[in-house]
């Protein structure tokens, strides 16, 4: 039941002094996981397939465990421009009359014009090396 007039309604704790009607309690109850199953075919998160940098193949044919170190570095490099302008241009004119009154009388009119444009602009180049070593153990008769 509702003691008061407004009918907003708030999540407050019972001795509020704004509002003592309304309080809740959501009790939830404990949840375990006990499955995770993934679709792996199904996923590509980026949209695109792992580029390919190299294939090799290890054999080991002593009767030892041997260890190669592959080492796989790259670098890619982005540009980028940005180019603006600005510009103005003004007019300045006037008219005035000229002769010799009763005999020749004219109106002449001149006008110049002026304009200006400026640009500039920036090149951003960005270059990332990377390099990543991992040691291979490829056991006695195995082939990676």
């Amino acid at each position: 039941m509702r003691t008061v007039s407004n009918s907003d309604l708030y999540n407050e704790p019972n001795n509020s002094s704004l509002r003592d009607d309304q309080y809740w309690q959501f009790i939830t109850e404990e949840m375990e996981i006990t499955a995770v199953n993934y679709i792996l075919p199904a996923g590509n998160p980026f949209g695109r397939s792992p580029l390919v940098i190299d294939r090799q193949i290890a054999t080991n044919n002593l009767s030892t465990t041997q260890t190669m170190l592959v080492t796989v570095s790259g670098s890619t490099e982005n540009q980028s421009s940005f180019d603006a302008s600005a510009g103005f241009s003004t007019t300045v004119s006037t008219d005035f009359k000229c002769g010799v009154p009763g005999i020749a009388e004219g109106k002449v009119s001149v006008s110049a014009t002026a304009s200006t444009e400026l640009k500039w602009g920036k090149v951003n180049k960005t270059t990332l090396q990377w390099s990543k070593s991992v040691p291979l153990e490829v056991p006695p008769g195995k082939t990676y």
